[in-house]
């Protein structure tokens, strides 16, 4: 019997553009997600806003749980030790307040 993988890098897409990144958790889904962001595109990104994101070919919510923090930068070291490539978030639409 052979085993499934669970993550296919052939099917993450690099984007090249993004400075900062974030955390975000994606219900039903266990875990966090690391994600790419460009602040001059997303300057109101909060901890706690909603945004879409992709996951493989279709786009979902996602809550931010944490951005340009070190665990951002433990996780995009450990992605970049196994060559994993880190998705962007799309320039829309805007985040959703999930907090006032």
């Amino acid at each position: 019997m052979s085993q499934i993988p669970l993550l296919n890098i052939a099917e993450i897409v690099e984007d090249p553009s993004p400075q900062r990144f974030l955390s975000a958790v994606i219900s039903p889904l266990q875990g966090e997600y690391l994600y790419g962001y460009d602040p001059a595109i997303h300057p109101g990104l909060q901890v706690g806003s909603i945004v879409m994101l992709p996951l493989g070919k279709r786009r979902v919510p996602g809550f931010i749980i944490s951005k340009d923090s070190a665990r951002e930068a433990k996780s995009l070291a450990e992605m970049g030790a196994r060559s994993v490539k880190i998705k962007s978030i799309a320039s829309e639409p805007p985040p959703i307040a999930a907090f006032s």
